[in-house]
Parts: structure tokens; sequence; C-alpha cells
């Protein structure tokens, strides 16, 4: 079952991603911001832009209201460590 958490959007954007990851992680944070809940759990899964599945992506389901909304978010040092310390669920299944 999906649960709901409400995430302050006060997380600093550090780390050293690509521009990508940064902006992605931005429009993550820009949502919690306007007061979207990420739906846990969180889906890992391969990267679509590599062709050879390196590289893994987040996808964020958001909800508010009666709208759900996806947002990808190539993984980084800096989402992982939004992941860990919000203790988000991750399903890392392929």
């Amino acid at each position: 079952m999906a649960t709901r958490k409400r995430i302050t959007a006060t997380v600093a954007a550090s780390g050293k991603g690509g521009v990508t990851v940064r902006q992605k992680f931005g429009e993550l944070r820009a949502a919690l911001a306007d007061g979207w809940e990420i739906v846990q759990p969180i889906f890992a899964r391969p990267l679509w832009s590599v062709p050879d599945n390196s590289s893994t992506a987040f996808n964020f389901v958001l909800a508010r209201e009666r709208t759900t909304r996806l947002v990808t978010v190539p993984s980084g040092r800096t989402v992982q460590r939004f992941i860990r310390d919000q203790r988000l669920l991750v399903d890392y299944r392929r």
C-alpha cells in the first residue's frame, strides 16, 4: 500500500551531480515546497537514456489533492542522501 509523506523543502542542494541531477532534484524540491507529497515507495529503475542500464533513476510519485505527478531524478549523492535522511522507502526491483 502506498503511503504519503510530507517533506519540508529546506533540503540543501549540495553535492556535485551533473546538471540534470541538480535540475531534476531542484524540480522535486520545488514541488515539495508547493505542497506536493511523496507517495511511497519510490521506484529505483534503470535510467532510460543510458543504453546499458548502468545508471539508476529514482521515480518519485507526488500527490496533491486529487492530482498525481511523476518526477524522475537520476541517481546522485544528493538524492541518495535525501532519501536516506527522510527515511523514504525505495523499491529496487527491476
